[in-house]
């Protein structure tokens, strides 16, 4: 190559004042004598002296990061054997302090010889270190952010102004049962249906305008319950006016929804059991101020008193509920106790509802005594709420039976009725709050539908359990275990 074809980076033109005055460090690579001669831009880059740089390619190599060398000779091979129109890369140099710093090289080759081979390469390079140290913050941001999105709850979803969805989290993923990765670029037709697309677009306008949308919508799943979805939609809008997409946020909220209606029942049975007793007792309150045979007057107080003993199951029921809603024991200290004998006083006190609804109560128990480490209270409270089950569940003329026996470690105690028995799709919800069950006759029975729940806390604050068995034969079973003592 003669001096003429050279180019001189050290000569004072125009073009040189420009990449100068841009911060661009030029660079001439002579690819048969391998030499390279970079602008004053490039000393300034690597923290040294203000000069003229003439080095090897082979030298340049050296200052490259380890880890970008590979790539940044793949790149440059392919731009000199001619697969691609120019040499374009992000890599890290050595500076003179020996940290790195981010350029981005950029070359194109200018002369070949008839062969095809390349004989002059120039190109820039350019300081690109704040931005790729702004970028890895971004990106980390951007990471920590969707570590984030990914752990709450709610399903969040967002979509651009083509109704295409950009990101799911994957609390999103896991409820349709996809991988996150595979909806993102899917219209929201095809990523959850035409039916789920019909009702987001129903509100396109509105989200086009800025406005925020909240509905609810029924989530059909074949071979699953239907799901109750509350979904809010939050307008992206670039300078108040252009849309740019949305974040879609999904709540599954089924089971708050059920349980809503679960509360509502309750307040309407706890309104109906004590307007129910409270009738009762001033009716015979009515009747004693009356006055009337002393044979009458003994009737009506015992329908009062047994009136009293509802109301006081229905706020003690009450009571216990608010106890455990704010995590609190209930009272009642553990004490060696004969189970026997606190069963047979709990049915006993039990024998005038079982009177009233026309059914008898029997108690087994082994001849040798049983000890169990129990609060007296509660081990009658358990007893009451089993019984009153059952019994609600009984019909007139029938019994209910309560067996004690002795296990390895502990003691259960059974209560059985011979009632129709608990269909099988009812079962998983029998210890949990504001539940009724059909009564024998078919019909729903009172109570505040909080006793086995309450059992269950009782017997596990004791460290025991609760449970249900189908019976052998008609009726069902439940019992709970206490550990001996």
């Amino acid at each position: 190559m003669s001096d003429s074809s050279k180019p001189d980076l050290a000569k004072d033109n125009w073009a040189l004042a420009a990449l100068e005055g841009s911060d661009l460090a030029a660079w001439s690579w002579d690819v048969a004598a391998d030499r390279v001669e970079l602008s004053i831009s490039w000393s300034e880059l690597l923290g040294e002296t203000r000069r003229l740089t003439i080095t090897s390619s082979k030298n340049l190599a050296a200052l490259v990061h380890p880890d970008d060398l590979p790539q940044v000779m793949s790149v440059l091979e392919s731009a000199v054997r001619g697969r691609s129109p120019a040499y374009d890369v992000e890599h890290r140099v050595r500076t003179a302090s020996g940290s790195y710093r981010w350029i981005q090289s950029r070359g194109k080759v200018l002369k070949r010889d008839a062969a095809g081979h390349a004989l002059l390469v120039t190109g820039t390079n350019a300081d690109i270190t704040a931005r790729r140290h702004a970028e890895d913050m971004l990106a980390a941001r951007e990471l920590q952010l969707r570590l984030v999105v990914d752990s709450v709850p709610a399903m969040i979803v967002e979509v651009d102004a083509d109704d295409r969805i950009r990101y799911a989290n994957r609390t999103f993923a896991d409820y349709f049962g996809i991988e996150p990765e595979t909806v993102a670029g899917q219209t929201i037709g095809a990523a959850v249906g035409a039916a789920a697309y019909e009702r987001f677009s129903a509100h396109s306008e509105r989200m086009r305008r800025g406005e925020r949308i909240i509905y609810e919508r029924v989530l059909v799943r074949p071979g699953r319950p239907d799901a109750q979805l509350l979904i809010r939609i939050v307008p992206r809008m670039h300078r108040g006016y252009e849309y740019l997409g949305c974040y879609v946020m999904l709540e599954d909220v089924t089971e708050s929804r059920h349980l809503e209606r679960m509360k509502e029942e309750f307040i309407n049975t706890v309104s109906h059991e004590l307007r129910t007793p409270l009738n009762s007792i001033r009716a015979s309150l009515d009747r004693i101020a009356a006055g009337g045979p002393a044979q009458d007057l003994a009737e009506v107080i015992a329908t009062a008193r047994s009136s009293c003993e509802r109301l006081v199951r229905l706020v003690t029921d009450i009571l216990d509920l608010q106890r455990l809603r704010a995590g609190q024991p209930l009272p009642g200290r553990a004490a060696p106790l004969v189970l026997a004998d606190e069963v047979r006083a709990a049915a006993a006190a039990n024998e005038s509802l079982a009177s009233e609804a026309g059914v008898a109560l029997k108690v087994d128990a082994p001849a040798a005594p049983i000890l169990v480490a129990a609060s007296a209270d509660r081990l009658a409270q358990l007893v009451t709420n089993l019984v009153a089950n059952a019994l609600k569940h009984s019909s007139r003329g029938g019994s209910v039976d309560i067996s004690i026996e002795r296990l390895e470690r502990s003691a259960r105690v059974s209560v059985r009725d011979y009632g129709p028995g608990v269909p099988a799709d009812f079962e998983p919800q029998l210890f949990q709050k504001f539940t009724h069950g059909q009564a024998a006759d078919g019909k729903q029975r009172g109570g505040t539908g909080l006793g086995l729940a309450i059992s269950k806390a009782i017997a596990e604050q004791m460290n025991g359990r609760v449970g249900f068995a189908p019976a052998d034969g008609p009726g069902a079973v439940f019992w709970f275990e206490l550990p001996l003592a």
